[in-house]
């Protein structure tokens, strides 16, 4: 079973939680019962509570049963008709919890500035054990952990920050980051491209994405530096479409499948490739394939036919490009690559 990170965290604090228990009880039946669930599931999640690597890799400083134990005491208790928290006793309680988790996010925020990343994280992480429903906080850690070398733990906690606030827009841009670091280019592309959709008016987010771009491009992905030069050559309704974006679009990548597969569109998409390499179709297979100025006309006039032949999904694809509208004043901005000053 594929678990993530802080999954795989959870149920080893939940094994070693087990672990504690097995060890008080006197029944050697009940004892044996407990062990072989313990392994059962250590199996399942690829997780073993003694082996001293994961250990390190996976425990946390604090207790679960405390966690849980503050948890079902803030919260309302049971099916209705049970004793509740009073609302004025709840807000009070949220009001208090929110102030010291605020407190710990300083002090780490001050610890990552001086470098001091596994304090900042532990900062972070009881913060985020008192307010789990704060993005920041979550976002906060990923840059710690990015600092750490960390990058499996930053997406994790990325992802988190994005669930718990898809416009946090610093949390899609450590996502990228994080994603880049660990070599996964398109999933990199992904988040930066909503990083960029979310502010169009940040330029580190953008140039964080043309570089991933060139980087997918160099492994044989799409064309970055096509996009500008096609887009711009193209008159009509075909003008300021991002073709490094199109062509990592599922959508679009599905319509130009689908458009191949067309008859007698295969042959007439041959013939344009042997026109723009300077040959006739049909020229010798030795001949020298077609270069950048041959490329880019035969792109255009593969899109301009993808135009005329189904125009309704192009202008689909077109709206889907266009950056969306940038939220308002939030102060949720900007491309920190994991500095200290932009928490």
């Amino acid at each position: 079973m594929a678990a993530t990170e802080n999954r795989k965290r959870l149920i080893f604090s939940f094994l070693r939680l087990l672990s504690e228990d097995c060890n008080e009880i006197k029944s050697d039946e009940v004892k044996e019962s407990l062990e072989v669930a313990m392994q059962c599931l250590g199996e399942v999640y690829d997780v073993q509570v003694f082996d001293e690597q994961q250990a390190n890799r996976l425990g946390v400083s604090f207790d679960l049963q405390r966690v849980f134990n503050e948890a079902a005491a803030a919260c309302p208790k049971g099916p209705a008709g049970q004793a509740r928290a009073e609302p004025q006793v709840t807000k009070a309680r949220d009001a208090q919890c929110n102030a010291e988790a605020q407190v710990l996010k300083e002090r780490g925020n001050d610890l990552l500035r001086k470098g001091e990343f596994e304090q900042a994280v532990e900062m972070y992480t009881q913060a985020i054990s008192i307010d789990g429903r704060n993005a920041i906080y979550y976002g906060n850690r990923a840059a710690a952990y990015m600092k750490l070398q960390q990058h499996e733990r930053a997406v994790d906690d990325c992802m988190a920050a994005i669930a718990v606030d898809p416009s946090y827009i610093k949390a899609h841009s450590r996502l990228g980051n994080a994603y880049d670091a660990l070599g996964r280019k398109s999933d990199a592309a992904n988040a930066f491209r909503k990083a960029v959709e979310l502010d169009p008016s940040c330029q580190g987010n953008r140039d964080s994405l043309d570089a991933v771009m060139a980087d997918l491009a160099a492994q044989g992905g799409a064309p970055a530096g096509a996009a500008g030069g096609m887009a711009g050559g193209m008159g009509g309704g075909m003008a300021g479409l991002d073709f490094a974006s199109m062509m990592s679009d599922p959508n679009f990548m599905s319509m130009a499948s689908n458009l191949m597969n067309t008859p007698g569109f295969a042959n007439m998409a041959a013939s344009m490739m042997g026109g723009a390499a300077g040959g006739a179709p049909g020229a010798p297979a030795g001949s020298a394939p077609p270069g950048a100025g041959g490329f880019m006309q035969t792109a255009q006039r593969l899109a301009e036919q993808m135009q005329q032949t189904n125009p309704d999904l192009m202008e689909q694809v077109r709206s889907q490009m266009g950056p969306s509208n940038p939220p308002g004043g939030d102060g949720n901005s900007g491309n920190d690559n994991m500095g200290g000053s932009a928490l």
